[in-house]
């Protein structure tokens, strides 16, 4: 029996691994832009652009939907989609 426990156990710790990681990263999370090129990102993410090479353009697209659902703040409410 205690071999169906410990294969229970290793079946949940990607799950409880993935909370974990979720709690740290909401505590941390920045409200709005910070350093380096999240700024651009952000703003090519919420106006649809383009931006830098390599550009990102899944994060760029998502971003843009994930953006007009408007809840938060733009650049906070692009964090929580790099969250997911």
């Amino acid at each position: 029996m205690p071999t169906d426990q410990n294969s229970l156990l290793l079946q949940r710790i990607p799950i409880l691994n993935g909370v974990f990681a979720a709690i740290v990263y909401l505590t941390t999370i920045a409200p709005t832009i910070s350093h380096t090129d999240s700024g651009e990102l952000a703003a090519v993410a919420y106006t649809g652009g383009i931006s830098h090479p390599t550009g990102y353009p899944l994060f760029t697209i998502l971003g843009w939907l994930w953006s007009r659902i408007e809840v938060v703040a733009p650049a906070l409410q692009l964090n929580f989609l790099c969250l997911l």
